[in-house]
Formats: C-alpha cells, structure tokens, sequence
C-alpha cells in the first residue's frame, strides 16, 4: 500500500462514526475466561489501543493530533501523537490499522506519514526535538515496525512494565 493511496485527514466529527467501528484488534473483543473469572485477550495491547481510538472525540486537547487514513469510505489506520508532558519532546501515542488491510504494510506508511507531521510540527515550533514511542515489549510486529522506521531502542518504561520508549531523531 503506498501513500496516494490513502486519503488522509485530521480528525473530525464526521469521523466519530468510524473511529466507533474501528477495529485493530483480532479478536475484537476480550473472551470470558470461567476459570481466571476475568476477561482475557491474547493481544491486550491491540485492545487497549482500539478502546483509545474508539473513544476519540473532537477536539482534541491542544497538544494532542490524530491522523486518518481512509482508503476510500473505509477508514484503514489512525495514528496520535502529543507533545510530551513539559512540551520539550514529542510522543506517538498510538499507530493502528484496521484488521481488514493486515498484511498491506498500511502500518509502515502510516508510521512513515506521522514522523513527516511530527517534523513539520517540529519546524513550526521551532524546537530541535525528537520523538518517543511507548510499545509493549510482547507487540514483536510493533517494535520491527518501529525500527524499519528508524526507532530505537530507549529503556524500559518503569511505571509501565510491558512498556518500552523507543526513540527517533526526526532528522
């Protein structure tokens, strides 16, 4: 899947439809599990991540953006980013594609077309900053995604056990 390819836009309230039907995780829900009395997923963290983006809501906070992918009336991917807590550095908070273009190398471009907003974000406020990723250290596909990318490997987030902080230059 290549970039003119896809339709994309910020987010708006005419999304709010799509971002509901959103669907990242496989599969798409959590299953009752009788003998751990709980509701279990074998990817969590595709289900945290499709809560988010199904939550989304215009506006967004003044450091928050969100891009959307659409590949004609099918929205493919949404990626989020923020400035970090003191403004000093930038932060993708999420990248995912709808279950539907698995396969496609949506999430590569996706991450591509993000870190071309973060560096003109970057320009605009003409700060020399980087940019940081959260990814959960079991999301084996992620943590490639982001390296092919650019990323690197930071730390492990401590609050955040099955986090880790990968880094980019934007440069």
């Amino acid at each position: 899947m290549q970039p003119d390819d896809l339709t994309w836009v910020g987010l708006g309230g005419e999304h709010v439809p799509a971002l509901q039907g959103f669907t990242c995780a496989d599969p798409p829900r959590a299953s009752w599990d009788r003998l751990r009395r709980d509701h279990v997923h074998p990817r969590p963290w595709e289900l945290a991540v499709q809560s988010s983006i199904r939550g989304l809501r215009p506006p967004l906070p003044p450091e928050e953006n969100a891009l959307l992918a659409f590949s004609g009336d099918a929205l493919a991917g949404v990626s989020r980013v923020s400035w970090t807590d003191g403004g000093e550095q930038l932060l993708v908070m999420s990248i995912a594609r709808d279950v539907r273009f698995r396969g496609a190398g949506l999430g590569i471009v996706l991450l591509r077309q993000t870190l071309d907003v973060l560096r003109t974000v970057r320009d605009e406020a003409g700060i020399g900053c980087g940019a940081f990723a959260r990814v959960d250290h079991r999301n084996e596909p992620s943590r490639r995604m982001f390296e092919l990318a650019g990323f690197v490997y930071l730390e492990n987030d401590f609050e955040e056990p099955n986090l880790e902080y990968w880094v980019h230059d934007l440069l």
